[in-house]
């Protein structure tokens, strides 16, 4: 990897429920690990992982990942436009949804430099 980085933490979070109007604040830990590599010097890809879970019920977390992979154009006709794929995965287990909860992104496009 080109870069490395983990993280250890500890949040206050606080949710108002759609539906209910109930308020619940929890202490919760946060963990991440980044990292990003260039499989040459037009290619990147960037993968964020990050791993919560409640102080008081390690039963209750939260997955997310993002990444990105970028593809920059090359030559003096091409440097200036780039292809990116960006995912994006959730998974979410608490009270309110007990089983598991999870969704899944994709979007791509191309960026232009001007």
């Amino acid at each position: 990897f080109d870069q490395f980085f983990v993280g250890i933490g500890a949040m206050n979070e606080v949710e108002t429920y759609q539906y209910t109007s109930e308020e619940h604040v929890n202490l919760k830990s946060t963990n991440y690990i980044n990292y990003l590599t260039e499989l040459n010097e037009f290619i990147t890809i960037q993968n964020v992982i990050y791993y919560q879970f409640k102080s008081n019920n390690i039963a209750h977390y939260r997955i997310l990942w993002d990444s990105k992979f970028t593809m920059q154009g090359t030559g003096e006709k091409f440097d200036w436009i780039s292809f990116n794929v960006n995912l994006k995965y959730r998974y979410d287990m608490s009270e309110l949804n007990p089983k598991g909860d999870s969704y899944f992104e994709i979007s791509n496009g191309l960026g232009f430099s001007f």
